[in-house]
């Protein structure tokens, strides 16, 4: 039996969930000795694409003029088997090349409930339903997004979550100081400056908040540490890609969301044995119900602040926690089992 060869495709390499989710596939398949590499939309310079090729995987950048563009992703596409999709902008780039997939297995992978606000992206996509062999979406939430957005009926979408790489090590109780923490890019659906006034007004003591992460709202972000002069307990640790050293810091991880689907970070979190604090968005509360994991809160800076106290003051309630969470991504979000339902699919 020949080995498929499997080409990902990424609008950017940079820092998100749908970009940590390729990569984690693109990892566990080269470890497996499937001929993987990456097919990014992005500059050789982003955080990601140094990842993959330290670990001895191509990255295939393709960022040239419109013409050339095409002509090149033409060449690329014929040198794979299997086609991977994590981004509805790969779909709206690969309209005019679409007849070329016709002949390879496509999946494709929803990983948000919005998509960008780009000319051509339902038009792309009523073209994609020609060609695409399996559909996905990383929650239920994000599954019925897709009617509405691409008017696809919902049964043609499976829903897969997103995959981890589980940690060997055992749960660590928290240390002094207990460490809270967001790991996310800075845009405003996370509300990671609404973090720092909540951490300010619950006032814990010999506690930090740490956080991981890069983008427009950084300088709002500064602004509330400064105005609630935190600069001695609020690290800015900026974009880190170790998930080791991420999570060294971390004793609960905070998400503070509008809108959510299945956040890469929550997974990782988890299965290190780290519980969260989250708002009710995506899939986390119905995630919660399984193996609760989890404290909520809602939208509100005086609510979570409330939270954070809580968590941070009982250790029974946060190794109970902990240990939920770490079961349920080892039963259910390994990596090595998400990537096998999706070579299942067009095997």
């Amino acid at each position: 039996m020949t080995t498929p060869r499997i080409l990902h495709c990424v609008s950017s390499l940079q820092v998100g969930g749908a970009e940590k989710c390729a990569v984690n596939l693109l990892t566990c398949q080269h470890a497996l000795g499937y001929k993987v590499a990456a097919l990014s939309f992005g500059k050789p310079a982003e955080p990601f694409q140094s990842v993959l090729e330290s670990s001895g995987i191509r990255v295939i950048n393709n960022n040239e003029s419109i013409i050339r563009r095409l002509v090149r992703t033409v060449r690329i596409l014929k040198g794979f088997d299997v086609i991977h999709i994590h981004s509805p902008a790969v779909i709206r780039a690969f309209m005019p090349v679409f007849p070329f997939l016709m002949g390879k297995k496509v999946l494709y992978t929803h990983h948000g409930e919005d998509s960008p606000d780009q000319k051509g992206m339902r038009l792309s996509h009523w073209l994609a339903a020609l060609y695409i062999n399996k559909d996905f979406a990383v929650s239920e939430k994000v599954k019925l997004s897709v009617k509405q957005r691409y008017n696809w009926e919902p049964a043609r979408t499976d829903v897969i979550p997103n995959g981890v790489l589980l940690s060997k090590g055992d749960i660590t109780a928290p240390a002094t100081p207990f460490k809270f923490a967001c790991v996310a890019r800075m845009v405003p659906l996370k509300q990671i400056d609404k973090v720092v006034t909540a951490f300010a007004q619950a006032d814990i003591p010999q506690s930090e908040l740490h956080l991981f992460g890069d983008g427009p709202e950084r300088p709002a972000v500064e602004a509330a540490v400064a105005k609630h002069n935190l600069q001695h307990r609020v690290v800015l640790h900026g974009n880190v890609l170790d998930e080791d050293e991420i999570y060294r810091h971390v004793d609960c991880l905070v998400i503070n969301s509008t809108t959510e689907g299945l956040p890469m970070a929550l997974i990782e979190a988890l299965a290190r044995g780290k519980p969260a604090i989250s708002t009710p968005v995506g899939e986390i509360p119905n995630l919660d119900k399984r193996y609760h994991f989890c404290l909520f809160s809602e939208d509100d800076t005086a609510a979570l602040s409330e939270v954070m106290k809580t968590m941070a003051s009982s250790p029974e309630q946060w190794e109970m926690l902990a240990r939920n969470g770490k079961q349920l991504v080892e039963e259910s979000y390994s990596i090595e089992q998400v990537s096998r339902t999706y070579l299942n699919a067009v095997s």
